[in-house]
């Protein structure tokens, strides 16, 4: 979603969390994702997070009959804190 002079990945995975759910039933899982995550390298080499709206993928596999779909928004563009 995000416009950006560098290129980036289809998908990267993040974070993962495993949670055991039965089915029927449903759960809380809670995932940190720091937008130091979010960087990439520019032409000078520095790992840099830049502003923009990011989509977020959630599922039980990669799969994109398995994924939820939300976005998330990084104001100002950062260093990376890696």
């Amino acid at each position: 979603m995000t416009t950006s002079p560098a290129s980036w990945a289809d998908r990267e995975l993040k974070a993962f969390v495993q949670a055991t759910v039965a089915p029927g039933e449903s759960a809380e899982v809670d995932i940190s994702l720091p937008a130091s995550e979010c960087s990439l390298v520019d032409a000078s080499g520095r790992h840099i997070v830049e502003e923009g709206t990011f989509e977020l993928l959630v599922g039980s596999s990669s799969r994109d009959r398995d994924l939820i779909r939300t976005t998330f928004t990084i104001t100002g563009a950062m260093p990376a804190q890696h």
